[in-house]
């Protein structure tokens, strides 16, 4: 029996192939005005109307397909495998603003590197691309390109407000400086950022070997840069008016209630609707602030400065959640120092937050444990087998703690069908856990790295295929742009064939001695205009972006001008 939503899911697929048939289909017009033509003929016996409206049709046509075809051979004829994923002059746009933004001057070298691929958005149809753009004047800009296929993600729109605001530590997102042919916040466009120079804190911590993933390693994090920085983020109700409405109360929450339901069910429903109700109960009314929250040591840049990277899940949320998040995915929550500062994280947090208690603090600190859990015990189907047996030691350390957390919640609230709930869950959910042994040395941050860097499958060969798709899905777009665009020229040729007929016929007549030059000329007088005038709208309309641009750049011209005098 078909699930409801996948029967739905199926649906929405065949509508979408069929528009896309319908969309790419070569003869719309000869089609329409050929039946209209026909059942005239059927009806009138006139050939000439059928014949004429079938000319003018494969016309419209014919225009339609030199243009659509054009436009994608100047698409797929580029040497840069970046412009062919965003459109030629959407990568035209971005130079011109990298070009502003720096002051830099003369033509761009673009030099592509598709780096080592980590995070997990390669599995999710992604890729990044580090990017390097040589002006003429001898200066060069770094950036660096990411891309999602099902990019829901906030970054592109938050960075620049957070940016805006003075918040320097924040990478800068680039978008065209001018009007572009497809629309430049496309979710098929994907994002370019500024390339933050230095080294990530990850590669300070991760030095190849499970041993010395351990706690003294991570005392090294420099939490009081990170947590100065973002704790000018937490206490600004200003920024949070501004980006309210890019922002989702508890997302890690929901991620982790949608992780622990998929693909089963109501296999674990018991579980997670208690777990929600709970959460709910605690958190429905407490005070919510901007934060990070995915705070971990890959999105943490260091040199001369500190910056904080990948904004794609900032949400409304308690700050607690980016610290002790921070804490368990580098192994900092069993440093001897652990407890001083996250005491001091508290104090600081609730001169902001007052009202935060003790059993939402114990709350955020399962759901920590219990989300990391689930997305490091999927990842042992696709971890190399010398790991495995590593990666399932810290996913066991991850579910003690989480019990323990679990534990100290119920002490204070003492909902024990909770924990009774969750110990049925646990069991089931991670039954491969079972006979494993509980190690209090294990590193988070070891399975972290091992989910980063020891998959079974060439994340470089499936990035480079997500970049053929990524092109692929750019050229279905351009496709639907151009069939949107091609009334205009389908008009214009019709149109403009008649008038140039209408000439024509006028032109032979005069030769001919059949009218006088008077007529003729009268005849022109009043045509020529006509087709200059519709050729001239239909340029216009169809390259509305360039005609906006030029407008625009006289404009500035104007202006500075008139400040120069």
């Amino acid at each position: 029996m078909v699930k409801r939503t996948d029967l739905g899911r199926r649906v929405a697929d065949l509508m979408r192939k069929t528009g896309r048939k319908i969309i790419r289909f070569p003869l719309p017009m000869t089609t329409t005005l050929g039946s209209l033509s026909l059942i005239s003929y059927v009806g009138s016996g006139d050939e000439k109307a059928l014949i004429s409206a079938l000319s003018l049709g494969a016309i419209a046509d014919m225009s339609r397909s030199i243009v659509l075809k054009s436009r994608l051979r100047r698409l797929r004829s580029q040497e840069s495998e970046i412009a062919k994923a965003v459109d030629t002059d959407y990568l035209k746009g971005i130079i011109n603003a990298v070009r502003e933004y720096y002051g830099y001057s003369g033509k761009c070298t673009l030099t592509e590197l598709l780096e080592d691929q980590g995070g997990t958005a390669v599995f999710r149809g992604g890729y990044f691309i580090n990017l390097s753009f040589k002006f003429e004047d001898g200066n060069e800009a770094r950036l660096f390109f990411k891309y999602s296929r099902s990019n829901k993600s906030i970054g592109p729109e938050l960075t620049p407000i957070l940016r805006s605001m003075g918040y320097d530590f924040v990478p800068k997102s680039f978008f065209p400086s001018q009007h572009t042919r497809l629309d430049a916040r496309h979710p098929n466009r994907g994002q370019f950022y500024e390339l933050m120079q230095g080294q990530s804190l990850e590669k300070m911590l991760m030095l190849g070997e499970s041993s010395s993933m351990n706690a003294d390693s991570s005392g090294r994090i420099p939490l009081s840069d990170i947590f100065s920085r973002m704790f000018s983020i937490y206490a600004d109700n200003h920024l949070v008016e501004t980006s309210k409405h890019l922002l989702e109360k508890y997302k890690s929450h929901k991620s982790l209630i949608n992780l622990i339901k998929s693909p089963q069910g109501k296999k674990y429903e018991h579980f997670t609707n208690m777990l929600d109700s709970e959460f709910r109960k605690l958190f429905e009314s407490a005070e919510t602030t901007l934060i990070h929250g995915d705070l971990h040591q890959g999105n943490i840049i260091i040199n001369d400065n500190l910056h904080i990277i990948d904004w794609d899940t900032a949400q409304l949320g308690i700050p607690y959640y980016d610290f002790f998040y921070l804490a368990v995915i580098t192994d900092f929550d069993r440093s001897q120092s652990f407890e001083q500062v996250r005491d001091q994280f508290v104090k600081l947090q609730s001169e902001i937050m007052p009202d935060i208690n003790q059993q939402q603090l114990k709350m955020i600190e399962f759901e920590t444990y219990l989300l990391m859990l689930e997305r490091y015990y999927k990842t042992r189907k696709f971890i190399k087998a010398d790991h495995k047996h590593e990666l399932l030691r810290s996913c066991k350390y991850l579910l003690e703690r989480a019990r323990k957390s679990l534990q100290e919640y119920i002490g204070i609230t003492h909902n024990n069908k909770l924990l009774e709930s969750f110990e049925e869950f646990s069991e089931r959910r991670y039954a491969q856990l079972k006979d494993v042994p509980f190690d209090p040395r294990a590193s988070v941050a070891f399975a972290y790295a091992v989910s980063l860097t020891q998959s079974k499958k060439d994340k470089r060969g499936l990035a480079k295929k997500n970049l053929k798709t990524h092109q692929a899905n750019i050229e279905e777009i351009v496709v639907i742009d151009e069939s949107v665009r091609s009334p205009i020229i389908m008009d214009a040729a019709i149109l403009g064939t008649l008038g140039i007929a209408v000439l024509g016929a006028g032109a032979y007549s005069y030769f001919s001695n059949q009218i006088d030059s008077r007529n003729f000329i009268s005849l022109v007088n009043k045509i020529a205009p006509k087709i200059a005038v519709l050729f001239g709208a239909a340029y216009c309309g169809y390259n509305r972006e360039k005609v906006i641009n030029k407008i625009r750049k006289a404009y500035e011209g104007i202006i500075g001008l008139k400040k120069k005098h």
